[in-house]
């Protein structure tokens, strides 16, 4: 595997693979979910996707930015989880 994508929320979309030439597909696309439009394309072009639920796919981000709030402007921060469970 040489390549990895990561899109949050819903990023498989049968265009992604439309617009990237074979030889710059990715090996595998990390995602939080996928229409089932998606499954031939990624298939013909030999991608694998993983597909993590949508929250689990985009709290990364929001640690990734309460981090950042919390480094430059000393803001106090937290985090209160609370998942769907779908």
């Amino acid at each position: 595997m040489k390549t990895v994508g990561v899109i949050s929320g819903g990023g498989a979309w049968p265009e992604l693979f439309d617009e990237t030439a074979p030889e710059d597909h990715l090996d595998c696309l990390i995602t939080g979910e996928a229409t089932h439009e998606v499954f031939h394309p990624a298939k013909e072009s030999g991608t694998t996707i993983l597909t993590l639920g949508h929250y689990r796919s985009e709290t990364p981000g929001v640690f990734a930015v309460m981090d950042l709030v919390k480094s430059r402007f000393g803001i106090g921060v937290e985090f209160i989880d609370i998942p769907t469970g779908m």
